[in-house]
């Protein structure tokens, strides 16, 4: 698990259960205005995005060993910049368009070459009615899906194709694991049987009485499965995560009970069936079960 930290001018290397491995060997790389940070598993490589300075650097470890993490060197393999940038801050990957990015520009999105930097798609969505881009991410068919205070799913070339409303919600927590400020300080935290059995007496609540709370999704991403994960913040100043099929529809929600979630920022899921968020408030990464 990297987790970039730019304040710090790092990127932190966990194990899936918190441990902290090492730090990679940035500091000729990252800046505190280094704001994006994307990895494609199929060639090892990462795209770091800076918004200040509009270049995405692609890089590469030379010493993949988990175990020597400390002892890794970064390879910069190219860095790119689009004459469209104005103010760059968060980059996505495609997963059938292996030569695409998406940044997200100025509340605009921007498909560009990952090899030349060129222009592929300029995609306005305050023209399809969304106000704000508070999240993004990119489904197994290459669908852009936006947050702000719906889940709207876009094309590939920019075209809406719907909006995900809410029809059925389960609560459930099954582990919740707060990964400290400095791992690897762990607290897991199981909780009892009646959390559950008292969640799921809300199961049969109609769509209105859960869009109706307000807020906002801050955090996007769609697991193996196509199953889309989204972190919300409500205007009550509780957060949440919503669990939908790749039809749309709501199988669950994950709260954390006794470790409040404030500001989910960032989601990333493993193999295993648990999801990883970062929580901008606490300073921390949590994980769950979701599956």
């Amino acid at each position: 698990v990297y987790v970039l930290d730019p304040g710090n001018s790092r990127i932190k290397c966990l194990t899936h259960d918190g441990k902290l491995m090492g730090h990679l060997a940035t500091d000729s790389l990252l800046e505190p205005t280094s704001t994006g940070l994307a990895y494609r598993s199929s060639t090892s490589t990462f795209y770091l995005l800076d918004w200040k300075s509009k270049l995405i650097s692609a890089f590469s470890l030379t010493n993949s060993d988990t175990s020597l993490m400390e002892n890794s060197q970064i390879n910069i393999n190219h860095q790119i910049t689009c004459s469209a940038f104005n103010e760059p801050v968060q980059i996505a990957l495609f997963k059938q368009h292996l030569h695409s990015l998406l940044i997200c520009d100025s509340n605009t999105l921007l498909i560009i070459d990952s090899r030349t930097g060129d222009l592929i798609h300029k995609i306005d969505p305050r023209s399809l009615g969304i106000k704000t881009i508070k999240a993004f991410t990119i489904g197994l068919q290459d669908e852009i899906i936006i947050g702000d205070h719906h889940l709207h799913i876009l094309s590939y070339e920019g075209k809406y194709v719907r909006q995900i409303i809410p029809t059925k919600q389960q609560q459930i927590v099954d582990v919740d694991i707060h990964i400290a400020h400095q791992p690897p300080d762990i607290i897991p935290t199981y909780y009892k049987q009646q959390h559950s059995l008292a969640a799921n007496s809300d199961e049969s609540k109609s769509s209105n009485s859960l869009a109706s709370k307000g807020g906002f999704y801050t955090a996007l991403c769609v697991d193996v499965n196509g199953l889309l994960l989204a972190g919300k913040c409500e205007k009550d100043g509780n957060a949440h995560i919503e669990i939908y099929h790749n039809h749309g529809h709501l199988l669950r929600i994950i709260d954390s009970h006794s470790q409040r979630l404030r500001r989910p920022c960032s989601l990333a899921t493993t193999r295993d069936g648990c999801v990883l968020c970062v929580d901008l408030t606490t300073d921390s990464v949590r994980k769950y079960r979701y599956t």
